[in-house]
């Protein structure tokens, strides 16, 4: 049987963390051109109907990089993207959608745009699917009264993380430690080899979340030790997802080079120094309210 208020607390405390952290993992360009210059690339290529530019586009605008930060710009070229069937759009403008960044749109749409990349094999967006059936009542209240689904979060968890996804696998992983799947109830063991594999990951939170998860796995804990593997591990996991940089290994142009490597050197080193504290903390959000 599952503690609602912990889960509760759980999803209050992700959304603070996560509607300020913005990390970037910044991707490289070639060096030569100015940012300007590849932002006006980026734009022609987007105007011509390459998603993978729109994508790019977006992500600059969502993070002010190399064009001044609009998150009604960065929506729509992502919306432009979802609409021409990139399931990297789909996922990052649900992700905008779900945490207040596209103003009156109604967050039952980010689960449609989750559920369309998933229907196109993302498996990013399978677990960002099951995510949303573990949050949902943060996220849309008492529209929905048997939120929060968790049988449906953990088929889609599973599912991402039969794909190799990090982010699904540590889904499944907290569904079974926290026992949050009453007719299933608390199974560590079966929650151990989905921590494993996500420990391998290399996206770094998600990595050192579900170590995190494995080290309470072998040692006695209280709740509120419970409570915290689970705060971090779900920080980890969407902050990723919603601020890393977008792919460019298919056609279009590369995005910005030496701004970039700056801004991304500096917000790498905050974060760092950030979540460091906030690991060590008894009180996660007391700490990063002291974050920059």
């Amino acid at each position: 049987m599952y503690d609602n208020s912990r889960t509760t607390t759980i999803a209050s405390l992700f959304c603070l963390l996560l509607t300020s952290l913005s990390l970037l993992a910044l991707p490289q360009g070639q060096a030569g051109a100015t940012p300007s210059d590849k932002i006006a690339q980026m734009t022609r290529a987007a105007n011509a109907g390459d998603s993978n530019a729109m994508v790019q586009l977006g992500w600059c605008y969502q993070n002010g990089i190399g064009v001044a930060r609009d998150q009604a710009q960065a929506a729509s070229w992502f919306r432009k993207g979802a609409d021409a069937g990139s399931a990297d759009a789909m996922n990052r403008l649900g992700l905008m959608i779900v945490f207040d960044q596209v103003p009156g749109v109604d967050k039952d749409e980010a689960l449609t745009w989750f559920t369309k990349s998933g229907g196109l094999g993302n498996a990013r967006g399978m677990a960002l699917r099951g995510y949303f059936y573990m949050y949902c009542n943060q996220f849309v209240g008492t529209k929905h009264p048997q939120c929060p689904l968790y049988g449906p979060a953990m088929g889609n968890s599973q599912q991402a993380a039969s794909k190799g996804d990090a982010l699904g696998a540590l889904n499944v992983a907290l569904l079974y430690d926290l026992g949050l799947v009453p007719w299933i109830g608390r199974d560590a063991a079966s929650a151990r080899p989905y921590y494993t594999q996500a420990a391998k990951s290399d996206e770094p939170e998600i990595a050192e979340a579900a170590k995190h998860g494995l080290k309470q796995l072998d040692e006695e804990r209280s709740k509120s030790d419970l409570m915290t593997a689970a705060v971090l591990g779900v920080i980890g996991l969407i902050a990723l997802n919603s601020s890393s940089s977008p792919s460019h290994k298919e056609t279009g142009p590369d995005p910005l080079d030496t701004l970039m490597e700056q801004q991304r050197r500096e917000r790498q080193r905050q974060h760092d120094e950030c979540m460091t504290r906030i690991w060590g903390a008894k009180d996660p959000m007391a700490v990063w309210a002291s974050c920059p």
